[in-house]
């Protein structure tokens, strides 16, 4: 594949050939140029658009080169991205676009390194999704500046041409609300409920959405009492460490009440090895994922149910805002997830 950069790069170094032949200098008008950068336009106000408003024209598909776009996603060990990604493969393939995908690991410098790799490498557009929203706001204007479109997943910050995003604050609400729900059918007959939230605090949008899911659990759940043990989580692993203290600390915990599905599972892995099964403990998480589905889909699990998106259909929307930024489309600042769904024993079988 000859990436656009190298075209323009023998186009540049033709013309300065061409130029120490005819012997020709440059002009005042020429020095008056200078650099331009594009326009960067960011609105002042602005809500989310409902995701089935985006127009998809593919009928320029076929007869235009290949775009070629560039992803950056936080964790792609994590399935939340990994099924994403699919849909952007998929999306890809169907409309004529090149792609390579990257990850910076949690880490807010290899956000910038990557996204910097992509400006330099000529990419036509960019979809990433940030470690750190607020250090990666310089790269993210020089993008913009470049003339390159970004689209941001999930996480973004201030410079981007458009986005698909959710209200964490109220994603973090339907988590309290699914597990109270449970509360209130199963463990209704307790005088204290005991409540586990796994948190985290150093991704400010999922600190939003735990900010969410607590208070509004402790609104809903008015006899609940925090076991007040936390840690900041961001793998499974962690989770499962997490897990272990609070049944040291707390045998009788009633609820583990999760951010996201790799929390939920980590603290059910650790439930499982305990011997803890059943409706003696139940977990909660959010994203939908393939293992988590796989989870409350065990016997005796104590995993009992997950908020789940179309991730494949994220992916696809995510190609199709780049390729309507670049053919000249108007498209949203922002537009909204697919509609979330429940994902408990009545109908997880529909999910495998």
């Amino acid at each position: 594949k000859i990436m656009k950069n190298r075209r323009i790069i023998a186009l540049l170094m033709a013309l300065a050939m061409l130029v120490c032949i005819t012997g020709c200098a440059s002009n005042s008008e020429d020095a008056e140029q200078g650099d331009k950068t594009a326009e960067i336009v960011i609105p002042e106000e602005f809500s989310l658009t409902p995701l089935d408003q985006l127009v998809v024209d593919t009928s320029k598909d076929a007869g235009r080169d290949p775009y070629d776009i560039g992803v950056m996603f936080v964790d792609m060990a994590n399935e939340y991205y990994v099924t994403t990604a699919k849909g952007i493969e998929e999306r890809c393939a169907e409309r004529n676009c090149n792609y390579t995908i990257t990850s910076s690991n949690n880490t807010s410098s290899e956000d910038i390194r990557l996204i910097e790799n992509y400006i330099n490498s000529g990419v036509d557009a960019v979809i990433c999704c940030y470690y750190s929203t607020e250090a990666t706001e310089d790269v993210s204007k020089a993008c913009m500046e470049a003339g390159i479109p970004l689209i941001c997943y999930c996480f973004g910050n201030t410079y981007h041409t458009s986005e698909i995003v959710s209200d964490n604050y109220v994603e973090g609400e339907m988590i309290a609300e699914m597990a109270a729900d449970y509360v209130a059918k199963n463990l209704a007959d307790k005088e204290e409920i005991k409540v586990a939230f796994g948190t985290i605090s150093s991704v400010e949008s999922m600190a939003t959405r735990c900010d969410g899911m607590v208070t509004k659990f402790m609104e809903l759940v008015p006899n609940a009492v925090d076991v007040g043990i936390t840690e900041d989580l961001n793998s499974t692993a962690k989770a499962y460490d997490w897990a272990e203290k609070v049944l040291l600390a707390e045998p009788d915990v009633d609820v583990f009440v999760c951010f996201c599905d790799a929390i939920a599972i980590g603290v059910s892995e650790a439930m499982k090895d305990a011997g803890i099964g059943g409706d003696k403990v139940a977990v909660f998480g959010m994203d939908g994922s393939a293992s988590a589905v796989t989870c409350i889909a065990e016997e005796n699990s104590v995993f009992k149910a997950t908020i789940g998106y179309d991730l494949v259909a994220a992916g696809k929307a995510l190609v199709d805002v780049a390729i309507a930024c670049l053919d000249g489309e108007d498209v949203a600042y922002a537009y909204e997830y697919p509609a979330p769904f429940i994902i408990d024993a009545s109908n997880v079988e529909k999910y495998k």
